[in-house]
């Protein structure tokens, strides 16, 4: 049968060593973390040096608003539908460019 003592030295060297444990699995943590952010930096970096514009929206998180259109209705002497997706964008790029 073991002594006080000597249980409290083992409880004291159990003790010392979860402590040991925690503190590394805390500084890889820490250098995970790290490394997260200087990645995320680089890539915003490079984001940023190739498309400012681009940057800029999204870190203002500005929408990219578009419009959906599947019909046209054109309504000349005679009423046109058109469903076909070229032409509806051929004609609403030529409608909007003006």
């Amino acid at each position: 049968m073991k002594s006080a003592n000597q249980k409290t030295r083992w409880l004291e060297e159990v003790k010392d060593l979860w402590q040991a444990i925690k503190k590394t699995i805390n500084h890889e943590l820490q250098s995970n973390i790290n490394a997260q952010i200087k990645e995320a930096t680089q890539k915003r970096m490079e984001q940023y040096l190739k498309s400012k514009k681009k940057m800029i929206n999204s870190i203002l998180l500005r929408e990219h608003k578009t419009i959906e259109m599947n019909t046209i209705v054109i309504k000349d002497p005679e009423t046109t539908i058109i469903t076909e997706p070229k032409e509806i964008k051929e004609l609403a790029k030529k409608h909007f460019s003006h």
